[in-house]
């Protein structure tokens, strides 16, 4: 008579071993894409203005962080981005242009081009010989934009001075059609001549502003007190008026045009 022997039963600890390798398994295929995602990357890049031309020294920094790096003098640049940070962004910033903010992504190398910032152009003022920015002045400087004189219907640059600067008065002595204008810079200094100074591109002259043209004249800056006049001597007692005019510039070429008509009359006739 043969006797079947039956197979014995598998092992509990066995089937729980299983059982574990298995969860390992799975959970180990579920840390890989993270890990893999999780590892610090490398991005270069250039950075030019709309003419094409490298910027040099542009600050690229990562936001959020204390990451950064500037660009050579190529307008070339590389940045790695540590594991952890999750969406980067790059901020790209140079003084004169305007501010961008960049997400990563996938991207490994980026091609920037940054756009020029006029507002901040327009913080640096012209005061004596140099230019300074506007928030490091300590005098009493006022400036005016070529876009303010330029929206008033005038040939003349003293007229449309006229109520946009606080302590400069603009006055027509007689009122006839056509007369001189006088100004003058917190009021009168003197019993003599109370006219200001006037600085057209660093050069002193008297009585320039009936020979320029409002589309000609980039920036007027007017110095009102001592601290900030004081290079100019004893000439400058009555105020100076800094005038820089608009020079070439590289790129297209732009054709402006402004035209209008009108008609002066006397305020009030006395009859004869």
């Amino acid at each position: 008579m043969i006797k079947m022997k039956r197979n014995p039963k598998p092992d509990r600890n066995s089937k729980n071993l299983s059982v574990n390798l298995f969860y390992a398994l799975l959970l180990g295929l579920l840390i890989i894409p993270i890990t893999l995602h999780a590892q610090e990357k490398t991005i270069t890049g250039k950075v030019t203005d709309p003419q094409g031309i490298e910027l040099i020294g542009v600050n690229i920094a990562v936001k959020g962080t204390t990451l950064g790096t500037i660009t050579s003098n190529t307008g070339d640049f590389t940045l790695t981005i540590p594991a952890g940070i999750e969406d980067p962004i790059l901020i790209v910033s140079y003084i004169g242009y305007q501010r961008k903010e960049i997400p990563v992504g996938t991207a490994t190398n980026f091609d920037i081009q940054l756009a020029e910032d006029y507002e901040v152009l327009d913080e640096v003022v012209v005061t004596g010989y140099s230019s300074i920015r506007k928030s490091n002045i300590t005098g009493a400087v006022s400036t005016v934009k070529a876009e303010d004189l330029n929206r008033l219907p005038v040939n003349d640059i003293d007229r449309a001075l006229a109520g946009k600067v606080s302590g400069v008065r603009v006055n027509q002595a007689t009122g006839a059609p056509g007369d001189a204008v006088s100004i003058r810079i917190r009021g009168v200094g003197t019993i003599g001549n109370n006219d200001p100074l006037y600085v057209i591109d660093g050069i002193p002259t008297k009585g320039a502003l009936n020979v320029l043209s409002p589309s000609d004249i980039e920036s007027i800056t007017i110095l009102k007190d001592a601290s900030s006049a004081a290079i100019y001597g004893s000439r400058s007692a009555n105020g100076v008026v800094v005038i820089t005019t608009k020079k070439g510039q590289s790129g297209k070429q732009h054709v402006t045009y402004n035209g209008y008509y009108g008609i002066q009359q006397h305020g009030r006739l006395t009859p004869m």
